[in-house]
């Protein structure tokens, strides 16, 4: 997994995520969508896209379902976002046998590099909160 952001502004997220007892076996039913949002309700969406990572996460996590598509890939321009912090949240669903289920999660980090790239005139740097781990992003304009 990793996080990486270019001077250009664009945000790369490689990550994995699920919910517990759902089968993650087709591909076309799982979305991931990633949000930065702040306290003034400004927000960024990039959506996910699936990617096989090669790792047989079933097996691993001895898991009685089908878990192995649960690897995204998110990314798109932040180089215009407002000042201030923000806070990354996931947002995951997966239908099964017709049924949709979703979750909203705060994105914590579980050993992530986390970058700090100045763009122009501001200063874009990822952080684990204090807070249960979650990851932020302090915007700011430098001085």
């Amino acid at each position: 997994d990793s996080i990486e952001l270019t001077e250009e502004g664009n945000l790369d997220i490689k990550a994995h995520a699920y919910m517990y007892y759902l089968n993650y076996s087709d591909t076309n039913n799982i979305k991931y969508e990633l949000y930065l949002v702040n306290s003034n309700s400004n927000y960024i969406k990039l959506d996910g896209t699936l990617y096989d990572s090669g790792i047989d996460y079933k097996t691993l996590l001895s898991s009685k379902y089908d878990i192995n598509n649960i690897c995204f890939d998110a990314n798109g321009d932040i180089s215009l976002l407002e000042d201030g912090e923000y806070i990354a949240y996931l947002v995951m669903s997966n239908t099964v046998d017709g049924t949709t289920y979703k979750d909203i999660c705060e994105f914590i980090n579980y050993g992530f590099d986390l970058p700090t790239v100045t763009i122009g005139d501001k200063t874009y740097k990822f952080y684990t909160s204090s807070i249960r781990d979650r990851i932020m992003l302090n915007v700011q304009k430098e001085s």
